[in-house]
């Protein structure tokens, strides 16, 4: 397909799109429209947008009160737990709120600077409650027309089953976990009234109901700004999980086993995700620690084994630091929200 292409980000996509086309018999002459699931909101404005200006964007939006749980244990922490070394995993669990406060509170922010005519969003909830009329406004939106398969949950004419990621099993339907209320039995008053505060407009935006931040009145501005700074109870279970004696053993294990080559080592040089992906990025996980390098230089050598050892219990010990700076970190992400809060300056995109 690139042949007689230069090898760009723009025509890789699109060659990937019409490779796929003509595998599957489709003729390209009649395609007028890419559907491509970006997935990640940072990735909109860093790759898409630039290599296709007039891309319209739709948007995806969850009641974050709901949304906050799953993309922390799920998203993160599961895929940490399965793409990381359980030592590393360990470790880099302190950045998993923050990561996720930033999707909740920036996400839509991505889009600040493209032409306001080319997105929108969708309620996710709206594809349970009113599908046949968002997937209407939907195909309006991209100027295509209406077709039954974009009722039917499928990808290249074979069906979605969802992702075991999310520990639920399979299913070819919409997730209830959606617009099940169930989070209210499990969030703190602090969090949910730091959700409702920051994003107040969001809510009232998308018809979200406010139940603790009622009011926003200067008074409720103070409180709210004095809550957020608390720990959070995601923070908080960070902070608890470290100064437990049993996940210290569990570390301990984990990188004695690792040391021995009981727990083979994954090697972070030679996958893409390591290096670019975005809930990655600071961590140089594609560059070999020097103490790894020891071990395997040593092959398997008890003095390799040694350093590795000793190198990995100075860094959990020093993970308080770390998981102090992510708590920083995350106070500047909701500092940032409750300005354009209060400025009634945040990327609200039409609802379909």
């Amino acid at each position: 397909m690139l042949v007689y292409e230069p090898v760009s980000s723009r025509t890789f996509l699109l060659a990937i799109h019409y490779a796929y086309a003509i595998c599957r018999r489709e003729d390209l002459e009649l395609k007028k429209s890419l559907f491509y699931h970006v997935h990640v909101p940072a990735y909109v404005k860093r790759h898409v947008a630039k290599d296709f200006p007039d891309v319209l964007t739709i948007g995806m939006v969850r009641d974050p009160r709901a949304n906050v749980s799953g993309r922390y244990n799920h998203s993160l922490a599961a895929v940490d737990s399965e793409r990381l070394n359980t030592s590393d995993a360990l470790i880099y669990s302190r950045h998993n709120y923050r990561v996720t406060a930033k999707l909740i509170y920036d996400g839509l922010e991505v889009l600040r600077g493209l032409p306001e005519e080319n997105y929108v969003v969708v309620r996710t909830e709206d594809l349970h409650f009113r599908r046949d009329d968002v997937m209407q406004a939907i195909t309006k939106f991209m100027g295509i027309s209406d077709d039954s398969c974009l009722q039917q949950m499928t990808f290249g004419g074979l069906e979605w089953w969802g992702d075991t990621i999310y520990g639920i099993k399979p299913m070819n339907t919409f997730n209830p976990r959606v617009v099940s209320e169930r989070w209210k039995k499990t969030i703190g008053w602090a969090d949910w009234y730091v959700f409702e505060g920051l994003l107040c407009n969001f809510f009232d935006r998308y018809g979200y109901p406010r139940e603790k931040y009622v009011s926003d009145t200067w008074i409720n501005r103070l409180i709210l700004f004095l809550v957020m700074l608390a720990p959070t109870t995601f923070e908080r279970g960070i902070f608890k999980a470290y100064f437990q004696p049993s996940n210290w053993i569990k570390f301990w294990h984990a990188i004695c086993e690792e040391g021995n080559s009981t727990r083979p080592l994954k090697d972070y040089s030679r996958h893409a995700y390591y290096r670019h992906k975005w809930t990655n990025q600071g961590l140089n996980l594609d560059k070999p620690r020097w103490y790894t390098k020891t071990l395997k230089s040593s092959n398997g050598g008890q003095p390799g084994r040694s350093i590795y050892i000793f190198a990995n219990t100075i860094c959990y010990a020093l993970n308080f630091i770390y998981i102090l700076g992510e708590v920083a970190h995350r106070w500047l992400i909701c500092s940032r929200a409750f300005i354009r809060m209060a400025k009634r300056s945040e990327i609200l995109p039409p609802p379909l």
